[in-house]
């Protein structure tokens, strides 16, 4: 999203923090007065093939591509982008609450992604997307476990194991911080401790050293993980 100056839009904040009728209120509002605008998809089996964080970049790329104008610079909501072109840009953890060309595209990507959800109900009303929106609830994996996956469900997600789903989760969203406490060096210690990991794999490689180890792992996040839902993912590398 590009605004104009001077882009006012009562309540805009983080598309979390909205309710779904602001947020849909605020959609008219941002497609109209923006400089412009688009919204990108990425379908489920590219995702399963690249994983999530590369469609991620790769969605906010195609959506640069189809603006009618091209931006100055790039605000990124998060930790991680891959360079667009050769113009200048800036990761914000936390930036839909941030900036307002971040939020106003936070609610953009919401309202779409909600759109998309409810046409896909009308080929698989089954599943609740109307409701749901995708997310696996509880009622939502008891249908997966009854009909199976769609054309439209990630095959690398597990949907059948909930602690998989929140580790999942997190690695989607980024992980805050870990941090660790217990009889180990303070070089061990100070090297884990605060760090920002993304994916499992790096979430993985910070605590394998800690495994044999009497010591308390803990996650500060915007949702709390056991340490069991970390070994879960240790258990299918090295057989560990």
């Amino acid at each position: 999203v590009i605004l104009p100056e001077g882009f006012r839009c009562p309540g805009l904040n983080d598309s979390k923090q909205v309710s779904h009728a602001d947020r849909e209120r605020m959609r008219e509002i941002i497609e109209k007065k923006a400089i412009a605008w688009a919204v990108a998809h990425i379908e489920a089996k590219v995702i399963d093939r690249i994983n999530i964080l590369r469609a991620s970049i790769q969605a906010m790329h195609n959506a640069l591509r189809m603006l009618s104008e091209k931006p100055d610079y790039i605000l990124v909501d998060g930790n991680r982008f891959y360079p667009y072109e050769t113009i200048y840009h800036k990761c914000i953890i936390q930036g839909d609450a941030k900036f307002r060309s971040i939020a106003a595209a936070s609610i953009l990507a919401k309202t779409h992604r909600d759109e998309y959800m409810q046409f896909l109900h009308g080929y698989y009303p089954e599943y609740g997307w109307y409701q749901n929106k995708g997310y696996p609830t509880e009622i939502h994996r008891a249908v997966i476990g009854k009909l199976g996956l769609t054309p439209e469900h990630r095959r690398s997600f597990k949907y059948d194991d909930s602690k998989a789903i929140q580790l999942d989760w997190a690695a989607e969203k980024g992980v805050d911080e870990l941090y660790c406490t217990g009889p180990l060096s303070k070089e061990t210690a100070d090297g884990f401790n605060g760090k920002w990991y993304e994916t499992k794999d790096e979430i993985y490689e910070a605590c394998k050293p800690l495994l044999d180890k009497d010591c308390i792992i803990m996650i500060k996040g915007s949702r709390a993980m056991k340490m069991d839902t970390l070994v879960d993912a240790f258990r299918g590398k090295n057989n560990e």
